[in-house]
């Protein structure tokens, strides 16, 4: 496991993407780690891009440089493609399948197979599902975020039992179960399609 792990997470408005760079960074507190980042918060009205970085175990400044994040979490795939020139060859990107097209018809959404396209033409690993459907099942559609988180821990530069302390820290307490079963669901998840080492060998798309 590396010590040191930048992360750009993105979505659009409405997906939680600053409860997950809140929960990232509470995580690092808790393990004693450094930490450091940076949200835009400008187009957080829902349906709008929205983008955070998180740099965990790293001293430098809190946004990470063009081509160089080890982990893209896109919990929309459009935003995928948008945010994939933040990716390292060899980084991962878990991406959520699962698409939330304008609300204006004006321009035409993508095709999936071109923006997972993008997405590798980067070097970077992918892990792409509709992980949508799985929070869904769960419960709610709004633990999407969580979720992924679990399923991105693996990878991360503290332990599982952190993200879950911290898991507490930012969620109001009516909240903790389901968001404690989608955090493990994730993990497990992850723990299904990949080696017990955590080994990045393979794309999951």
């Amino acid at each position: 496991m590396k010590k040191t792990v930048d992360i750009v997470i993105c979505g659009v408005g409405g997906q939680g993407i600053i409860l997950v760079s809140d929960l990232l960074g509470e995580a690092c507190v808790k393990a004693g780690l450094p930490v450091t980042g940076s949200e835009t918060h400008g187009m957080a009205q829902r349906g709008g891009s929205v983008e955070a970085h998180i740099r965990m175990g790293g001293v430098f400044g809190p946004k990470v440089p063009l081509q160089q994040a080890d982990l893209l979490l896109a919990l929309e795939p459009l935003e995928a493609a948008r945010f994939s020139l933040y990716l390292r060859a060899e980084g991962l990107a878990i991406v959520n399948l699962a698409p939330i097209k304008p609300i204006t018809q004006k321009t035409t959404y993508p095709q999936q197979s071109e923006l997972l396209a993008l997405v590798k033409k980067t070097g970077a690993n992918m892990i792409a599902d509709d992980f949508t459907c799985y929070a869904r099942k769960i419960g709610s559609e709004k633990i999407l975020n969580v979720l992924m988180v679990g399923v991105a821990s693996p990878f991360l530069p503290v332990g599982f039992d952190c993200l879950r302390e911290a898991l507490k820290t930012v969620v109001r307490e009516k909240f903790w179960k389901i968001n404690e079963q989608a955090l493990q669901w994730g993990r497990d998840y992850c723990q299904r399609i990949f080696s017990p080492q955590g080994e990045q060998g393979r794309d999951h798309a």
